[in-house]
């Protein structure tokens, strides 16, 4: 896959979530991409020194998303999440993040 493509993936990923507006109603700090994959990080909880996830597009056409916490003990907590259709990636990030995608 040539990096126009894992671009162009990683976009389609973000207007998956909403596009704009779902940045707007998360606040996240950032949206980036590394390759094909989506890192999203998100305003900072109490007690947590960062807060964000990785969405990717996995071989069979379907979604992992990697929820990551860093507490300020420095302990990493990750949860992934394999195998997600596109209709359910917003009720997996709502659910996992406590934060509302859409109005």
């Amino acid at each position: 896959m040539n990096h126009q493509e894992q671009a162009q993936i990683a976009n389609t990923i973000f207007q998956q979530l909403g596009g704009n507006r779902f940045v707007v109603m998360t606040g996240a700090r950032s949206v980036s991409r590394e390759g094909a994959t989506l890192i999203v990080k998100l305003p900072t909880p109490a007690g947590l020194r960062a807060f964000g996830f990785n969405v990717t597009l996995n071989p069979m056409d379907l979604y992992n998303v990697t929820f990551v916490r860093l507490t300020r003990a420095w302990d990493v907590q990750r949860n992934t999440i394999e195998n997600i259709y596109a209709d359910q990636l917003k009720s997996i990030i709502e659910t996992e993040t406590g934060l509302r995608l859409s109005l």
